[in-house]
């Protein structure tokens, strides 16, 4: 971070206590509040960069404190998957065909108007959990079965947040136990970064994110983007102004993952993340000269982030490489550190 020597960071709940089995919001925020009245020092900013129930508790507990922050229902418009298609809708036509389907219906078919092959996703998950390709009947009805299974994990602690909002009739109404299904996009996966103050979005990087191939599990990331020409990140970057002045979101970092279908000349917004994305903190530094953590220190203190550099950083380019493996194996056994040491040599 700039000027590291200037802060103290403070952890408030591990991550452990965020994000592992089926969290309880409230609980989890009378803990926090009592964590910070018992605090003896002063409190300058609340800030978080994980994914739900994170990106929620922010807003509330800043709002009670007098804090800045974005609103709770601006980070549950982006975050809420079909309110966010909604509101897309409105303001820009780079959306796939999308519609709900009702877990609770026996006979739970394809909603009419949308093609195979599909993704089925709950209203709200991180990290790809419980979201299936599907490109037949056969398949539909097997990731309808899982969903039911999948669904509530978030889905109930995402109705705690619900509750704290106002919220419009056509969102009120469905509940958490159905799913988003939204045709399949092709093309080159690349995210947009980016932060809105005071009513200004600015974007600061795009990322490419390339996968396996065959697969849909990243094998990359890099930065800055080169599998997109600069005239489309241009595109990319007023289309993401559009959502996200639309959606009102506010004194907060983004992401918006899109897909580019070059031979198609076709953009397709897949989904908007009220937070900076920790996966390209490196990146960010090696290129930029700074983490992109300092876009929401800067958020989180009331400070304009303008003012920190760009392609200050002692690389051109950054990649950050996934290994993965796609069949099941039995470790024998793990390099000692002699022989890790051995090896960095």
């Amino acid at each position: 971070m700039p000027d590291a020597q200037r802060y103290t960071f403070h952890p408030l709940l591990t991550q452990d206590e965020l994000q592992q089995g089926v969290v309880s919001v409230p609980d989890l925020l009378d803990r926090a509040r009592s964590l910070l009245d018992a605090f003896d020092g002063p409190i300058d900013a609340i800030a978080g960069y994980w994914d739900f129930p994170v990106t929620m508790m922010v807003p509330v507990l800043c709002r009670e404190r007098g804090l800045p922050s974005a609103s709770l229902q601006s980070v549950v418009t982006c975050e809420h998957k079909y309110w966010s298609r909604l509101v897309q809708r409105d303001v820009i036509d780079e959306i796939p065909g999308f519609a709900l389907l009702d877990l609770s219906d026996e006979r739970a078919e394809l909603p009419h108007g949308v093609e195979y092959p599909v993704w089925i996703k709950p209203i709200k998950s991180a990290s790809s959990e419980g979201a299936h390709h599907v490109e037949d009947d056969e398949q539909l009805t097997a990731a309808i079965a899982l969903e039911r299974d999948q669904v509530g994990r978030m889905g109930g602690p995402f109705n705690d947040v619900l509750d704290m909002l106002d919220l419009p009739p056509e969102i009120a109404r469905i509940g958490t136990d159905v799913c988003l299904v939204e045709e399949a996009a092709t093309g080159a996966q690349v995210t947009v970064e980016g932060y809105a103050d005071d009513g200004e979005v600015e974007i600061y990087g795009v990322v490419d994110s390339i996968t396996y191939p065959g697969t849909s599990s990243f094998l990359r990331y890099e930065y800055p983007s080169t599998r997109v020409p600069p005239h489309i990140q241009n595109y990319m970057a007023d289309v993401s102004r559009r959502v996200i002045t639309a959606i009102g979101l506010d004194h907060s970092t983004f992401n918006i993952e899109y897909f580019w279908d070059a031979e198609a000349e076709t953009l397709t917004l897949l989904e908007i993340n009220a937070r900076h994305s920790q996966s390209h903190a490196l990146l960010f530094e090696m290129v930029d000269g700074i983490p992109n953590h300092a876009f929401m220190v800067d958020l989180a203190l009331g400070r304009d982030p303008r003012a920190l550099s760009r392609r200050q950083g002692a690389f051109a380019t950054a990649g950050k490489w996934l290994l993965r493996t796609f069949s099941g194996g039995v470790v024998d056994r793990v390099p000692s550190a002699e022989e890790i040491a051995e090896e960095g040599d």
